[in-house]
């Protein structure tokens, strides 16, 4: 039976768009795909009891607990357990913020989502999910629940390759009905029955989206990049090409403030590789910098390692008028070697107002 300690991860996906080789303004958007790095209310814990051959890992801040999941062939997922204070940007936009780990399109419905349903146990009201990635994307797949406790969330995500979480579905599925609170709460009226929430009771879907506070930035596309449709969870997202009908993304946000720091960011990036985190932003592999403009860039390069699938992602970090910014490229490891000088020179014509 375990109760581990702190974490948070976080960010955002990124909203509307403006292509080509335009300098684009945009509507700012505070797309809440990481809540806030807040500290979490105390008095909400939850225990759990995982299955006995999952590899407890110390656990590193930002994250409450890690387990490891082994499969055949070396293969691994990992579970990460993390709690954030409120409604931690709302069922939606978390939903969302999953999604895009997958590289899956936003909803606008958690009722309506497939692979997401409702369940209540022990006084508590569960969203679980079950989304896998799409061709030509690489085989992935997320387990997913999402545990409101009053004054926090509860978020425990199993993620790795598709093939390993259809033969860890069972167990995880069986840890989740472990998932109770450190001290018992009475059952509710509604607690007796086990079903969807009707769509008219979910708050989640209207919850509102805050803007940035500091200005907008601009920048010039390259011209062989396709902006994708506007999605009010994005500052811009744009389509990047590979080679055999590949392709990777671009997808850029802007967050209030400094967004848990650099040394959160950059180990978030890391865990949607299945990176392990790292103690200090300066000496990181994969890390530089650098200034123009007014604006300082901090540029991640950072890749999987076996026996993991070959993943890539690249990433800029650009605090500017009281906001943060993130530039995110990913897709396959080999269009996001094709796109590198691309994206380098691109992040060359960012500007501040």
């Amino acid at each position: 039976m375990l109760s581990p300690r702190a974490f948070f991860p976080f960010l955002a996906v990124l909203a509307l768009v403006v292509a080509g080789c335009r300098e684009p303004k945009v509507t700012a958007y505070r797309a809440p795909k990481d809540p806030p790095p807040a500290a979490p209310a105390g008095g909400d814990e939850l225990v759990w009891t995982a299955p006995a051959d999952w590899e407890s890992v110390p656990p590193v801040s930002p994250r409450k607990a890690t387990y490891i999941i082994h499969g055949d062939k070396d293969a691994k997922a990992d579970l990460s357990i993390i709690v954030f204070p409120g409604v931690a940007g709302g069922e939606l936009a978390n939903l969302n913020r999953w999604r895009s780990q997958l590289q899956l399109p936003d909803v606008t419905d958690p009722d309506a989502t497939l692979g997401v349903t409702h369940q209540e146990q022990s006084g508590l009201k569960l969203t679980l999910v079950d989304f896998a990635s799409l061709p030509p994307a690489l085989s992935q797949r997320m387990l997913g629940v999402i545990v409101p406790t009053g004054a926090n969330t509860w978020f425990f995500k199993l993620s790795g390759p598709a093939d390993l979480l259809d033969q860890a579905k069972g167990a995880f599925a069986d840890f989740v009905k472990t998932i109770r609170p450190a001290t018992p709460v009475a059952p509710s009226a509604s607690s007796a029955a086990v079903a969807p929430a009707p769509a008219a009771s979910s708050p989640m879907a209207a919850t509102a989206v805050p803007t940035a506070s500091g200005p907008d930035l601009t920048w010039t596309a390259p011209t062989d990049w396709s902006a994708r449709p506007a999605s009010p969870m994005r500052k811009a997202t744009f389509a990047v090409p590979g080679d055999n009908g590949t392709e990777g993304e671009v997808a850029i946000t802007a967050f209030p403030g400094e967004v848990g720091g650099e040394l959160a960011n950059l180990n978030r990036w890391r865990g949607l590789i299945n990176l392990p985190p790292v103690a200090d932003a300066a000496t990181a592999p994969g890390v530089t910098r650098f200034e123009q403009g007014g604006l300082k860039f901090t540029i991640a390069d950072f890749s999987s390692l076996p026996p993991a699938p070959p993943q890539r992602m690249l990433g800029a970090i650009v605090p500017a008028g009281g906001d943060t910014w993130f530039f995110k490229l990913t897709g396959p490891a080999p269009v996001i070697e094709k796109q590198k000088a691309a994206f380098l020179a691109f992040l060359k014509t960012v500007k501040a107002p």
